[in-house]
């Protein structure tokens, strides 16, 4: 990408490009966990918000 942003000709991206990267990765860089939290009843927090601006 530094060589592109230099003006270099970008080559095309296809399916042997996307093996070939995959190829020389090789291994794994980690893992990625995503958890949520509670769900937020939001009918009752839009009523909290009301009554508290009211006021």
């Amino acid at each position: 990408m530094a060589t592109e942003a230099r003006g270099t000709v970008k080559r095309p991206e296809n399916w042997a490009w996307l093996l070939s990267l995959a190829w020389s990765v090789g291994s794994r860089l980690g893992r990625a966990y995503v958890t949520f939290g509670e769900p937020i009843p939001l009918r009752q927090r839009m009523a909290e918000l009301r009554a508290h601006r009211v006021s």
